[in-house]
């Protein structure tokens, strides 16, 4: 490397100017970000080549970290700072050029401007006319675009503006966003209901076999619970308990109410009103799946069945019915 070529690398890099080309295998330089400063930023186990050439005059380009049949691609498979480091022939010290590597995908967040009554488990519960914003972090190359489709249409680019829920019942929107090198978000849904009419089946809710008592691993899940309810003051809820199809249907039945109400008390003893909840058993009655009384079903369609749902029936003030 010239004496005038690493002198003009030096000036460059301490400039914050790119004096490195850098191009993706096949043409295509989507894994590879430059931002205003000059910052180069590659995409973790892309192949990517990369070319050095003065800014003044017709010298040709010089490949790294050779030319010819020994050229071969550069691949950075750790995220960070990484450096392409020469001896400068004139100072004899190293000049290097800093380029980031990124292999973390970008974080989208859904909140609401407006209209939200209550969140649970992914699952939120909106008036007629809320409005949901959409924004996206990605702490190394930047965030790219953003794409959200509502239940099962095709994504298409999000503008950024609100999304509107007008229409009453339920709709998932999904969502997902990339980077400025190729980073892509696996695709997240949430569950919007408009109004009322929400059931949120309560996960990691146990009892003990045949027993209306609430086993230890259950009150995470209903101490969260507790505490959105006192977040969210006019929110009322049912509890629906229901049991699998195996055994008596009488028992089922006192087995599921039994259930629902020790689940209300333990909200109530956690500081929610008894007033903001209902509490029913259903026994077997309402099976998820084609488990009914009578078929061979497996595990795991039982335990589809062995449930307790939340539903949000009441916005409203104590006192009112």
């Amino acid at each position: 490397m010239s004496s005038k070529l690493s002198f003009l690398l030096l000036f460059l890099v301490f400039q914050t100017i790119t004096p490195l080309i850098a191009q993706e295998t096949g043409n295509d330089n989507s894994f590879i970000y430059t931002d205003s400063t000059g910052q180069v930023y590659v995409k973790i186990g892309k192949p990517i080549y990369f070319f050095i050439k003065p800014t003044e005059g017709n010298e040709r380009m010089v490949a790294l970290p050779a030319e010819g049949k020994d050229t071969l691609p550069l691949i950075f498979d750790r995220e960070g700072t990484h450096y392409i480091a020469h001896r400068s022939a004139q100072t004899g010290k190293n000049v290097r050029f800093k380029l980031v590597a990124d292999g973390t995908s970008p974080k989208t967040a859904v909140t609401f401007s407006q209209g939200l009554l209550f969140v649970y488990n992914n699952t939120y519960f909106v008036e007629a006319g809320a409005a949901a914003l959409i924004s996206a972090t990605d702490n190394l190359s930047g965030v790219n675009q953003t794409f959200i489709s509502t239940n099962v249409t095709n994504f298409e680019l999000h503008t950024g503006d609100a999304i509107p829920f007008n229409n009453s019942g339920e709709t998932a929107l999904n969502f997902y966003t990339t980077d400025r090198v190729g980073n892509s978000e696996a695709i997240k849904t949430i569950r919007v209901f408009v109004a009322q009419d929400g059931t949120v089946e309560m996960k990691n809710i146990y009892f003990d076999l045949n027993s209306s008592k609430l086993r230890n691993e259950s009150f995470s899940e209903l101490n969260r619970l507790a505490n959105l309810l006192k977040t969210y003051p006019k929110v009322r809820i049912e509890l629906h308990a229901h049991t699998d199809s195996r055994g008596n249907s009488a028992y089922n039945l006192k087995l599921s109410e039994d259930r629902a109400k020790n689940t209300l008390e333990y909200l109530v003893a956690r500081g929610v009103p008894r007033w903001r909840i209902k509490a029913k058993g259903f026994g077997d009655t309402m099976p998820v799946n084609d488990c009914k009384k009578g078929e061979r079903c497996t595990e795991e369609m039982h335990r589809q069945n062995r449930r307790v749902e939340i539903i949000i029936s009441k916005i409203q003030e104590e006192g009112n019915n």
